[in-house]
């Protein structure tokens, strides 16, 4: 895809780095000019802002590349991107509708078994709730207010649930948004959902700064893991 970045472009016939037309004065400056290339060494937040903003000139290292030369270097970034991609954006997109799916149920089961426990005691249903919540504790119905205490810390640990429902759901919603509309350019609130999905896997926050190399990858080791999980579930 060719960019028109005339407007764009920082760099004009009059600026002074260029003293003359001469071959040699040209030479000399495309000599000292450098900029990214290939995902490999472009970072992510760079490569947002030129797709984002059609602002090519970000591309820029030092010195006064041409709009070719920056179009020419766009395409082959663009090119990497792709491949490097595949399908992993779509299969992410599966996970968190899934990952969306659970909390979704398990938000409902946790209220659902608080709301017949409070009735009436069932071993079971307790011991479903524990699993659940990943707690320990003993609904000891022989001791009331212990009982309806543990019952409603329990009401207050689905929120927990609620809070990262309600997180991957707008994730998700950004996400599908850009999938239903593959012509569409990507926005920076879509690439943000991504990150906070890597985040999450990664349980740490994985900023923009990243390479879009390392970003695309990620991605598709995220999937990899998902696939291997549920190959050792079966």
């Amino acid at each position: 895809m060719r960019y028109n970045i005339s407007n764009l472009w920082p760099f004009s016939a009059s600026t002074p780095i260029i003293s003359d037309g001469s071959e040699q004065s040209l030479t000399r400056v495309k000599r000292h000019s450098s900029w990214y290339q290939s995902i490999h060494d472009l970072p992510l937040r760079i490569f947002i802002n030129c797709l984002v903003e059609d602002n090519l000139s970000l591309l820029i290292i030092t010195g006064t590349p041409t709009p070719d030369q920056l179009e020419d270097a766009w395409e082959k970034i663009s090119d990497e991107y792709t491949t490097a991609l595949g399908d992993n954006e779509f299969k992410l997109c599966l996970i968190l509708q899934k990952e969306v799916a659970q909390l979704t149920t398990s938000f409902k089961l946790v209220h659902y078994a608080v709301g017949i426990l409070q009735m009436v005691y069932y071993k079971e249903l307790a011991e479903e709730l524990n699993k659940l919540l990943g707690t320990a504790y003993h609904f000891d119905v022989k001791n009331p207010k212990a009982y309806k205490r543990e019952l409603q810390l329990c009401l207050s640990k689905a929120k927990q649930y609620k809070m990262k429902l309600d997180i991957k759901s707008k994730n998700l919603e950004v996400i599908e948004s850009k999938q239903k509309g593959k012509s569409q350019k990507p926005t920076k609130a879509y690439f943000q959902s991504i990150l906070i999905s890597l985040s999450d896997h990664a349980k740490y926050a994985i900023p923009d700064t990243i390479t879009v190399y390392e970003y695309c990858e990620r991605i598709r080791r995220l999937n990899q893991y998902v696939e291997q999980t549920k190959k050792k579930v079966r």
